[in-house]
C-alpha cells in the first residue's frame, strides 16, 4: 500500500533509482495497490549511468507518473500470498492515454497482478524479465 510521501523504487532503465510518491490517482481515498498509477518525484538518479555509457533520460527533482508493480503490503491471488522486499514502480509517459513505459527494459521481477488486467497492461508486460 502506497501513500502520499512513501519513497519507492524504480525499476526501469531510464536512470531514476528512487522516487517519492505525490499523489494516488485511484478510488481508495489515496492508497495505491498493485496496478494503481501514481505521482512520482525523482530523489535520486543512478549516478554511475555516464560511466557506462547509457544516457540518463531523467533528472533529480523531475516529476512522472508510475505503475505500481511490486508491494510490501501481502496480496492474495487465488490461494497464493505474496508479497515483495519493497515498493516498486515503472515510470510511464504522462501524456499518452494508452500506458507506455518511458525506459525500454525492466531491471527486477514484477508481480502477476497486472496480468489480470492484461490488454492495460500490454506494453509493461512485454518488456518484463519475470512475472511472479
Amino acid at each position: 500500500m502506497i501513500q502520499t510521501r512513501t519513497k519507492v523504487k524504480i525499476i526501469d532503465n531510464t536512470g531514476a533509482k528512487i522516487g517519492r510518491c505525490i499523489k494516488v490517482y485511484n478510488k481508495h481515498k489515496g492508497i495505491g495497490k498493485i496496478g494503481d498509477i501514481i505521482m512520482v518525484s525523482v530523489i535520486e538518479t543512478d549516478k554511475d549511468a555516464q560511466k557506462r555509457g547509457t544516457s540518463i533520460k531523467i533528472k533529480r527533482g523531475d516529476i512522472h507518473k508510475g505503475v505500481i508493480v511490486r508491494t510490501k503490503k501481502k496480496s492474495v491471488v487465488g490461494t497464493i500470498q505474496r508479497s515483495f522486499d519493497d515498493n516498486s514502480i515503472i515510470l510511464i509517459q504522462r501524456d499518452t492515454k494508452t500506458i507506455a513505459p518511458i525506459g525500454n527494459r525492466v531491471i527486477e521481477p514484477i508481480s502477476g497482478e497486472l496480468v489480470d488486467n492484461k490488454q492495460r497492461y500490454e506494453k509493461i508486460l512485454a518488456i518484463a524479465p519475470r512475472i511472479i
